[in-house]
């Protein structure tokens, strides 16, 4: 099947509670672009994700930044095969795909306290520093960069946050922080 809203076939999914092996094929194959994605979900949640190179099963990406790199597609072939959940292989804890995975299910899972920092409602603003500086400088990490660019005075933090990957809503309120701390927004 086709999709060009691969999160919609994710929300199906955890929707569902299905538990299977989601494969994932990219809808035009460009010279020196080909890839498969391999997704398992356990009861709907999604508990190892690889994206790798057909031709010889190198890993290319996983965990959290291969969800990212495939929301970015424009559109992907998908195929899935259910499993019952103990067929399914554990993430291991303490490797880099067991531990992006529970970050990123931290982050999808991630509650606003009504003590954190900024509210939902909070519309940061830039200063006049942070109009004179106009574009960010590299040197800055990129969570950094990214926020600063989506400040527009307009949008607020619950605005900015469905812009971002998941995992930036475990770290938003201090990336706000940072940029007030420093003079670049109010």
């Amino acid at each position: 099947m086709y999709t060009e809203n691969l999160p919609d076939i994710f929300r199906l999914l955890e929707v569902s509670a299905q538990s299977g092996m989601l494969t994932l094929t990219p809808a035009k194959d460009v010279a020196g672009s080909s890839w498969e994605a391999t997704c398992l979900l356990r009861e709907g949640k999604l508990s190892e994700l690889k994206i790798r190179q057909p031709a010889d099963g190198t890993v290319l990406l996983g965990g959290a930044a291969a969800l990212d790199w495939l929301y970015k597609q424009k559109g992907v072939y998908w195929h899935f095969k259910e499993l019952p959940p103990e067929a399914l292989p554990a993430p291991v804890p303490g490797t880099i795909a067991g531990e992006n995975m529970r970050r990123m299910q931290d982050a999808r899972s991630y509650q606003p306290k009504a003590s954190s920092g900024f509210s939902m409602g909070y519309v940061p603003r830039l200063t006049p520093l942070g109009i004179q500086l106009g574009v960010p400088p590299n040197k800055w990490p990129r969570e950094h960069r990214t926020v600063f660019l989506l400040i527009d005075g307009a949008r607020s933090k619950a605005e900015i946050l469905r812009l971002l990957p998941a995992t930036f809503a475990l770290s938003i309120d201090q990336l706000l922080s940072e940029l007030k701390s420093a003079g670049f927004i109010e």
